[in-house]
Formats: C-alpha cells, sequence, structure tokens
C-alpha cells in the first residue's frame, strides 16, 4: 500500500504544480501536515510509510487509508479522462477468464460499438491506466485505484459517472432477470448525526463484498455494485408546502 499512496502524493503534487505552477513542495507539505524536508524522503522513497503515517498523509489528501486493503482514489486530473462508465468496465473486463485483448471483443461483451472502445483504449493509456504490449496483450495499470474514494458529487465528471451508473441500473432492472441481480430499497426515518458512521458503514460493506466477489481465480462477468444513501425528508424547510 506504500508505493500505490507514494504514486498518489507524486501524481497529485504534479496536478497541483499543473493548475497552478506557483504551488510548491512547501505548500503540499503544509496541507499534509508534514515537514518539508520529511515529505521529500518520502516521495523520492527514502523513507517508509507505516500504516499510522499512512493514515495521516491520507486525511491530508481528503481520504480514508485502509491498513488491511491497497484502495486509493484515482487522480482526479486523470479520472476527468476516463470519467465514462465503461473505462473502469474494461479494465474489470481483463480479469475475466477467456478474455480476449481485441477491441471489437470487449464492444460485445459489453455492448457497445467498436469505435467507443478503442477511442476508451487510447484515454485508458493516456491515464496510465492500461498498457498495450507489443505481442498484443494489455496490462492493468490502476494498481488497486479505484472510483469509490473520489470526492462525491464534487467536479462534474464525478456527478457524470454516478450519474451513469444509476442510468445503468435502471436499465438492468429492465433488462436483467432477478436472478443476476439484486435491487433493493428501504425508507427510514434517521437521526442524521450518524451518517459518518453510516457512510463508514457503507464503505466496509463495498469492501467485503469486493473481497468476496472477486476471490479466486474463475472471475467470468463484470458486475456494477451500487449503494444508494439520500434524504427524502427535508425537517429543516420552513417555506410553503401548499
Amino acid at each position: 500500500m506504500s508505493e500505490t499512496l507514494r504514486q498518489y502524493m507524486i501524481d497529485e503534487l504534479a496536478a497541483r504544480v499543473r493548475r497552478n505552477p506557483r504551488y510548491s513542495l512547501r505548500s503540499f507539505a503544509r496541507c499534509l501536515g508534514q515537514d518539508p524536508s520529511v515529505l521529500t524522503k518520502l516521495l523520492s522513497g527514502k523513507r517508509s510509510i507505516g500504516p499510522r503515517l499512512a493514515r495521516s498523509l491520507g486525511a491530508g489528501l481528503g481520504f480514508a487509508v485502509s491498513s488491511s486493503a491497497s484502495y486509493m482514489p484515482v487522480p482526479l486530473d486523470r479520472f476527468k479522462i476516463v470519467a465514462d462508465w465503461y473505462h473502469f468496465a474494461i479494465l474489470e473486463l481483463m480479469k475475466v477468464r477467456d478474455f480476449r485483448p481485441d477491441a471489437a471483443w470487449v464492444a460485445g461483451a459489453l455492448g457497445l460499438a467498436t469505435k467507443t472502445v478503442t477511442e476508451a483504449l487510447e484515454r485508458l493509456e493516456k491515464a496510465e491506466l492500461l498498457a498495450k504490449q507489443p505481442d498484443g496483450s494489455w496490462i492493468d495499470l490502476s494498481s488497486g485505484q479505484t472510483t469509490s474514494m473520489l470526492p462525491q458529487g464534487s467536479h462534474p465528471a464525478i456527478r457524470q459517472h454516478q450519474s451513469q451508473v444509476l442510468d445503468l441500473a435502471i436499465r438492468a432492472l429492465d433488462h436483467v432477470s432477478p436472478e443476476r441481480r439484486t435491487q433493493t430499497s428501504m425508507t427510514m426515518a434517521i437521526d442524521k448525526s450518524r451518517l459518518p458512521e453510516a457512510k463508514e458503514r457503507v464503505k466496509r460493506f463495498r469492501r467485503e463484498m469486493d473481497a468476496f466477489l472477486t476471490a479466486g481465480d474463475s472471475h467470468d462477468e463484470v458486475y456494477h455494485l451500487s449503494i444508494s444513501l439520500y434524504p427524502v425528508s427535508d425537517t429543516t424547510y420552513e417555506g410553503d408546502h401548499s
């Protein structure tokens, strides 16, 4: 996990400098709560990143780091290139048995046009999430990066991605047999002060399901897991309900 976090910090610093050429390593160190000399050693690999430091760095970057898994957010600059849902579906499809590194085959498997897949592959390469080898094989470079840890709703690309996932859920409701899916919901009166803990429980549930469903080497299909938790009441509303 330490190498994944180190690379994420390197990418994040580079992205911030691109957005603001005056942004410095000292500014980045201040954001992370670290001494600049220490951060230099961390980025160069001259100092290791233990679990406690990883959690501290993750907090400074705006996400939680799990000591039990190498889940890391996709850098936003890269994610904007591959925000459409099928980019990550292609990466997951590469783990399926009998996978063929062929754009036409991938298009058929995902119900897309071959041109769409070809262009998606180019974007995945540009985002350094996939590499094509001289022998024709493809390599997944995403290294455990995930879209689930991106700041929710904070960027148009993230909203675009989540909107597409919801549209896919509706399509599945209409076109996929109940034996191959599960879509349920609950309506409940809640204590809003418990929402932070609820979000953490949802995160743990996602990862437990990921570990359970991806175990072994018999992958034969790509699935989406989507969980929604949202208010349907506004107890602070003081307007006219008529």
